[in-house]
C-alpha cells in the first residue's frame, strides 16, 4: 500500500465504498440525515457532492472572542479563576480553534490540580498560569489553510 499516494487511495478505495454504503440505506418514512466534516473541502471528491448525497455545505468559522471566552468558562467553570482570566484568555486565543482551547484549558486543570496536591494557600487560575500554559500551547490552525477555507466559502 505505501506505493499508493493517499489521494489515490481516497479516491480508488474509500470514496466508492462511502458511496455503496451511502446507497445501501432504504428510502422509508424516517429521516436519516448523514453528516461529514473537514478541513478540506476543496479535496471533497466531486461523486460525494452528487444530488441526493451531501446536498449542502456549511462553513463553520473559528470562534470568535465571546464563543472562546464561553468555550472558557464553560470548561472551567468548576474551578476558581482569577478576575479577568476568562477575557484574558479568549483575547489571546485568535485563531484557536475548540481542540486548541481544550487542550489549554485541560493544561490549567491539570495546574490546579498540582497546587492541590501542594496544598497551596491559593487554588485558583491566576494569570501566571494562563501566561505559562499559553507559552506552551499554540494554535493548531495554519494560516493558509484558513485562507483556502474562505476563498472556498466565498465560491459557495
Amino acid at each position: 500500500m505505501s506505493r499508493y499516494k493517499t489521494n489515490e487511495l481516497t479516491s480508488s478505495i474509500l470514496v466508492p465504498e462511502l458511496l455503496a454504503q451511502m446507497q445501501g440505506f432504504e428510502r422509508n418514512e424516517n429521516l436519516l440525515l448523514v453528516i461529514a466534516a473537514t478541513n478540506r473541502p476543496w479535496d471533497i471528491d466531486s461523486a460525494l457532492l452528487r444530488p441526493g448525497r451531501f446536498d449542502s455545505m456549511i462553513y463553520i468559522e473559528l470562534p470568535n472572542f465571546e464563543l472562546r471566552k464561553l468555550m472558557f468558562e464553560k470548561q472551567l467553570k468548576n474551578v476558581k479563576v482569577e478576575d479577568d482570566v476568562i477575557e484574558y484568555l479568549a483575547s489571546k486565543t485568535e485563531m484557536f480553534n475548540g481542540a486548541d482551547i481544550n487542550n489549554i484549558c485541560d493544561s490549567l486543570l491539570r495546574i490546579v490540580v498540582n497546587k492541590e496536591i501542594e496544598k497551596r494557600d491559593s487554588i485558583e487560575i491566576c494569570f501566571e498560569d494562563c501566561v505559562e500554559v499559553l507559552k506552551k500551547n499554540k494554535s493548531s490552525v495554519n494560516k493558509m489553510d484558513v485562507i483556502k477555507m474562505n476563498n472556498f466559502k466565498n465560491s459557495l
